[in-house]
């Protein structure tokens, strides 16, 4: 018993019948039943009319024809199969073509699927997402799951939320939307595209247009500008090889100092890099470290100068953020919020911190010849890397000053070459260090503050002052005297004696010279002299050793003068 489709294609439109001959060898001296199945993608009695599962060979007969007569429906199923089978029965055996297959082609035409960018601009910043929507022609009696294929420079499931490789139209419904979520990233990638393209099936013919394009923008990382005088900026290296530009402009002799540091979260390839380009191009200088880096230099050129920001480790695969700061003299200084510089108060303190890579630029204004004596100490907390570093350029920009001691306290001690603004750098001579510090800065002569718990005043002849030596500290004491009279000028460590505080007393005239000041360093000093012009003298008070500290008692006799006896003390008219 054998089985073959003699018409193998059928249709809904018609419509057009299939048919099944089966044939039989040997006698047909009698009738025959044979038994077969269904199967394949056609349900028998739904999308072809009813057809028994036995088969019947009448009297006589070899070959029996069994029609498939589609019935047409309002379902998009696109090519279906009616398979029949035959059964093994008793009564015959089943030959090598047991099984055939008649197509029944669909009655409604495909539908034809397009798709359109509804929304074609989409951002990694906020919650701007694009739209696809695919749209489909005919009837929406059925559902219709569509293909698609995702392509363009932005990367699936990375640059955007995972899309599907299919996208259904629901029943009732001609179109369907597909949302492009952008992901944020740190990397500075530009505008990316991602494209849809409907892909083809059996169930649908693609229509026009078969594709199209959203574009994400990427988050702008901040970066690059103009920089400031004094001011602190920020910026990120978010991938590699990035750089960052940042431009000032300079007069030739200015001075520049550029100072950049590593913040937030530390990245052991990010090295700060700095390179500080001149007006025409050619590179003036360059520094790199490993959490710091800093410039100082003389502008060679006037115009505008290029601050070239970037990650100098191997590779340049660094990545981190970073603060820069900008401190060119002459100039106008701007502070930002937080941070430390401005106008000096002559004689207070003043407090400030110094961050990883941290510049603070201080400003005071001297007449020609006048004495200044910049004290600079660590507090607080001790840290072995903050090594006090002074740098003061006059007026011009040039350098006055600059200490080189690397200790916790630091001082330089010189007479304004000329009449102007001076600017006083702080920072530490080792680039890594970081820590608190109080800015001390006496000029004579001048009028002096003294800030709360500090000690410094007008002395009263003959008493008895008494003051404590901080470390890096210096008191400023004034007296007045005429031409030709005579000052001594005593000094001693009191309370605990520390073998590191070393009394030491400088004394400036009303023009700010210097007059006396002690050699020894013991526990006392003293100096003995004769004003040389009238006017008001000022007596600094510190130690020799920066590093000292202690309780001090201070007694000035001018002589001829009134005397004042302090308590305990002797001293009277005879």
């Amino acid at each position: 018993m054998t089985v073959v489709a003699t018409d193998a294609n059928a249709s809904e439109v018609g419509p057009d019948i299939g048919t099944f001959t089966f044939t039989r060898t040997g006698a047909a001296t009698s009738a025959l039943d044979v038994a077969v199945t269904f199967s394949g993608a056609a349900t028998n009695g739904t999308d072809y009319g009813s057809v028994s599962s036995t088969v019947t060979f009448p009297l006589g007969a070899t070959s029996v024809v069994l029609t498939i007569a589609p019935l047409a429906d309002a379902l998009v199923e696109g090519a279906e199969s009616a398979v029949v089978t035959i059964v093994p029965g008793a009564a015959y055996d089943v030959g090598a073509g047991s099984t055939a297959t008649v197509t029944i082609a669909d009655v409604v035409p495909k539908p034809q699927v397009s798709v359109a960018a509804t929304d074609a601009s989409a951002s990694e910043a906020g919650s701007d997402n694009g739209v696809f929507t695919l749209t489909r022609t005919g009837a929406t009696t059925s559902a219709l799951v569509i293909s698609v294929a995702m392509s363009g420079t932005a990367a699936n499931g990375t640059d955007y939320a995972q899309v599907l490789s299919t996208v259904s139209i629901p029943v009732g419904a001609s179109t369907a939307t597909v949302t492009v979520t952008p992901v944020a990233d740190a990397a500075v990638e530009g505008a990316e595209t991602v494209i849809l393209t409907v892909g083809s099936s059996s169930l649908y013919d693609v229509g026009t247009p078969p594709s199209a394009t959203v574009t994400i923008a990427d988050v702008v990382v901040a970066g690059g500008g103009t920089l400031v005088n004094g001011v602190t900026e920020t910026g990120r290296i978010a991938f590699a090889a990035q750089t960052h530009s940042w431009t000032f402009t300079a007069t030739q002799g200015d001075r520049i100092v550029l100072s950049i540091g590593e913040t937030g979260v530390t990245n052991a390839q990010f090295t700060p890099w700095i390179r500080l380009l001149a007006p025409g191009g050619a590179q003036a200088a360059q520094d790199f470290g490993a959490g710091a880096a800093q410039i100082d230099v003389i502008a060679n050129a006037t115009g505008t100068f290029t601050v070239v920001v970037a990650s100098s480790d191997g590779g340049a695969v660094g990545i981190g953020d970073y603060r820069l700061t900008l401190v060119k003299v002459p100039g106008v200084l701007s502070v930002s919020p937080g941070d430390e510089g401005g106008s000096i108060t002559n004689a207070a303190l003043h407090n400030g911190n110094i961050y990883l890579g941290d510049v603070d630029a201080w400003t005071i204004t001297a007449a020609a010849g006048e004495r200044i004596i910049v004290s600079l100490a660590e507090i607080g907390v001790f840290s072995a890397t903050f090594q006090p570093h002074v740098r003061v350029s006059g007026p011009t920009g040039a350098q006055v000053s600059q200490n080189t001691q690397q200790f916790q306290a630091a001082q330089v001690d010189f007479y304004a070459p000329t009449a102007g603004t001076y600017t006083i750098i702080i920072g530490s001579f080792n680039l890594d260090g970081t820590g608190d510090y109080r800015l001390t800065v006496v000029k004579a002569p001048g009028t002096f503050t003294t800030s709360p718990n500090d000690e410094g005043a007008v002395i009263v002849n003959g008493a008895n002052h008494a003051g404590t030596i901080a470390l890096g500290d210096i008191d400023p004491w004034t007296i007045t005297a005429a031409a030709g009279e005579r000052i001594i000028v005593s000094l001693a460590e009191t309370g605990v004696f520390n073998a590191t505080f070393q009394p030491q007393i400088r004394v400036s005239g009303p023009t700010g010279a210097q007059v006396a000041q002690n050699t020894q360093q013991f526990q006392a000093a003293q100096v003995d002299f004769y004003a040389p012009t009238a006017g008001t003298y000022t007596i600094v008070v510190g130690s020799f050793d920066l590093n000292g500290t202690g309780d001090y008692r201070l007694t000035v006799v001018k002589a001829p003068g009134t005397f004042t006896t302090s308590p305990g003390d002797e001293g009277t008219a005879s």
